[in-house]
């Protein structure tokens, strides 16, 4: 082989591997890019949980005060007192 053609071939393989290297880095930062957007959206899914928890918990420690029983008693099953009268609007 001629000294011309195996230059040749040295700068071709170069040049490829240089390609190959490129394309793997492209590919790669695009993947971090993926996995940062997936674990921000995680992270955020979290954060709305954990301070949904908190609230309910908040509820269940009133709901066991009397104050809570009786807010119960009154906004989900609409009873009163039985010294008080209930007023309901008709709807028209």
């Amino acid at each position: 082989m001629g000294e011309g053609k195996k230059r040749f071939w040295q700068v071709t393989l170069a040049v490829l591997m240089v390609l190959c290297c490129t394309a793997m880095l492209i590919s790669q930062r695009a993947l971090l890019s993926r996995k940062q957007e997936q674990l921000q959206r995680i992270t955020d899914e979290a954060a709305f949980v954990s301070q949904e928890l908190r609230d309910l918990e908040e509820e269940l420690a009133a709901a066991g005060t009397p104050e809570g029983v009786e807010a119960i008693a009154r906004d989900q099953l609409g009873l009163v007192r039985p010294d008080e009268v209930l007023f309901v609007e008709s709807e028209q």
